[in-house]
């Protein structure tokens, strides 16, 4: 099958269903986002898991590096929930 006749197989528009399932993804999103401001990494982490970290490091603004100076003890900067 070839991308053209895919695109014409596929519906133009939304269906509630789909329109459901988006509103809670972004729901779920915007929580863990809440979350994120008042939790530490850590208890991010419990509730979250290891896998959405990148919400909480988005929120925190913390890059890699940031983290594992972090997780090495070097007090050198400052970074919200830690």
């Amino acid at each position: 099958m070839d991308i053209d006749m895919l695109l014409r197989e596929m519906p133009l528009e939304t269906t509630e269903k789909e329109k459901n399932m988006t509103g809670k993804v972004k729901a779920w999103l915007m929580e863990m986002e809440e979350d994120a401001v008042d939790m530490t990494r850590d208890e991010f982490i419990a509730k979250y898991g290891e896998y959405q970290t990148d919400v909480w490091d988005r929120v925190n603004e913390v890059d890699a590096d940031s983290y594992i100076q972090i997780k090495r003890g070097m007090d050198c900067f400052t970074v919200r929930g830690l």
